[in-house]
């Protein structure tokens, strides 16, 4: 390594360059390796203010491994012939077994028929497997996203500040529930909310007549039949509007019978 370093130095100097940059000839590259030169390079070029001491020492690790292969090699070769030495591998092993003891697969026409079965069928696996990713990737997407909001409206907190920042970013995003989907039925809102509740959505959504021709009714009928009169009126509750949608569509002149711009808030 002493000898490495020294070569390296002085060839650096002879060629007018750093004589420390030869240490990136010499035993960093040629004994070190790769992993080695990497390492030290930044310290080279930032510290020792060598520049393109990375590639220096790159080139010379690939010359030494084209040395070894065209000089090192026969050289070993020759002394082992000179010297009727003879590979470890022709003796017998003390430990463990020789590999032409040891059971291994023959490659002949069924292996090979074997070995495609498996590989297709680790094909058509990840293809099923990406394909069922792929339909659940927006709906994960969507369900991270909604846990990142909270928007419950809580009488016991009058300080918090959730409903409001939910109406922000829905206001920023346009969201709007009604074009999103959503409708009101007995599972979702209807049959959760007391009868005053289910007139006043049908006559905000359809008027007051219409309202009226439902308001003798039980609560299971009311809301069977409200739910038909409001499928695709695009009515959505108080809470699940955009506060900046409803103003503007409040504020829309009233060329007739309406059907409410339904906006929504997450």
């Amino acid at each position: 390594m002493a000898l490495q370093n020294l070569v390296g130095m002085e060839t650096a100097r002879a060629f007018g360059l750093d004589p420390r940059a030869g240490l990136m000839v010499g035993s960093i590259s040629l004994t070190g390796g790769v992993g080695t030169t990497l390492a030290w390079s930044d310290y080279f070029v930032e510290t020792l203010g060598i520049a393109q001491a990375q590639e220096l020492g790159l080139a010379a690790n690939m010359i030494g491994l084209i040395a070894a292969c065209t000089i090192g090699g026969p050289i070993a070769s020759l002394l082992m012939r000179r010297h009727q030495l003879r590979a470890s591998g022709d003796s017998t092993l003390e430990i463990g077994t020789l590999h032409s003891d040891e059971p291994h697969a023959r490659l002949d026409y069924y292996g090979v028929l074997l070995a495609l079965l498996w590989l297709n069928f680790a094909l058509m696996l990840g293809s099923g497997i990406n394909a069922l990713v792929a339909l659940s990737r927006m709906a994960l997407f969507a369900h991270c996203v909604s846990l990142t909001l909270y928007a419950v409206s809580e009488p016991w907190n009058r300080h918090s500040d959730a409903v409001r920042h939910a109406d922000i970013l829905a206001d920023v995003l346009k969201l709007d529930m009604a074009t999103s989907g959503w409708k009101p039925t007995a599972d979702n809102y209807l049959s959760r909310v007391p009868k005053n509740r289910i007139l006043e959505a049908v006559t905000e959504a359809l008027g007051t007549e219409t309202a009226q021709r439902i308001d003798h009714l039980k609560k299971g009928g009311m809301v069977r039949e409200a739910e038909q009169l409001l499928n695709d009126t695009g009515w959505v509750p108080e809470p699940l509007r955009t506060p900046e949608l409803q103003s503007v569509a409040e504020d829309e002149p009233d060329d007739g019978p309406s059907e409410p711009v339904a906006t929504a808030a997450e």
